[in-house]
């Protein structure tokens, strides 16, 4: 029965790990297109058009990262729970 257990865990333990690196490439991917965005916006300056647009794009990539990171900050929240306690979520 115990070794059960621990497989069950080890198994959980492992997807989380799998869902941490996930978040973590979402984060610096959208890191890195918001850093793109910034870049567009500069240049676009003279065209408040195209300003307005990479704008809206960078609002809605800013919320996104928002909800990344707090899905981030939650999960290893609840990783690190688990591996402290052995308890799945």
């Amino acid at each position: 029965m115990k070794v059960q257990q621990l497989y069950k865990l080890d198994k959980i333990l492992q997807e989380e790990s799998g869902t941490l690196q996930n978040l973590q490439k979402d984060k610096e991917l959208l890191e890195k297109a918001l850093g793109g965005l910034r870049h567009k916006i500069q240049v676009s300056k003279g065209n408040p058009v195209e300003t307005d647009k990479w704008r809206h794009q960078q609002k809605l990539l800013q919320k996104e990262l928002t909800r990344v990171r707090s899905l981030l900050a939650h999960n290893s929240k609840v990783s690190n729970l688990n591996r402290l306690y052995g308890t799945p979520h």
